[in-house]
């Protein structure tokens, strides 16, 4: 054993260093301790801090989102200028018209107005008139979905009456849409 606070036992490699190794373990708990305390002491006095300044950051996150929705919730809607149907609930439309390819019917609440608008011959007109068409389209195609499903559960169904009605069940969508189709190839 040296005087040098430095001791092996038994060649094990176990090794102390500055004397008794217990005396030096605990005196590091008892320094941890004493950190921790303080620390914690020091956090209960910053949560106020941290509290205010993490609702701060999170205000200053959300005001974009609060900002567009305010936008959004205030500004005007988009005017309609056409219905496909004058039984809409927009009642104003009663003026019909037709599109100039495919003599689709649309009504509009007043020609003069629609026409200063969407000046005839303009490229504005046409791209009306081509939205029209398409939503027309779209229209025809879902009420023929519809009707094509009417008729198969009328076919299908367990009662006699409604399978009589099913094989004379007219899909006048689906002629519209079928008529549509043909004009669009010509």
């Amino acid at each position: 054993f040296g005087g040098n606070g430095f001791h092996t036992f038994g060649g094990n490699g176990f090794h102390t260093f500055g004397g008794n190794g217990f005396h030096s373990q605990r005196a590091r708990q008892q320094h941890r301790q004493r950190q921790n305390r303080s620390n914690n002491s020091s956090r209960r006095q910053s949560e106020p801090e941290d509290l205010a300044s993490a609702f701060a950051r999170n205000l200053m996150q959300m005001i974009p989102i609060l900002l567009f929705l305010f936008l959004w919730a205030f500004s005007p809607a988009p005017e309609v200028h056409y219905q496909l149907s004058p039984n809409s609930p927009n009642s104003g439309y009663r003026t019909q018209l037709q599109t100039k390819k495919l003599d689709v019917p649309y009504y509009v609440k007043s020609k003069a107005q629609f026409d200063k608008s969407f000046t005839p011959g303009t490229f504005n007109r046409k791209r009306m008139e081509q939205t029209i068409e398409r939503d027309y389209q779209g229209m025809l195609e879902n009420s023929c979905l519809f009707e094509r499903g009417t008729k198969e559960r009328m076919l299908r169904s367990y009662s006699r009456d409604q399978r009589e009605k099913g094989k004379v069940y007219e899909l006048k969508h689906c002629d519209k849409l079928m008529e549509l189709r043909q004009k669009m190839r010509e």
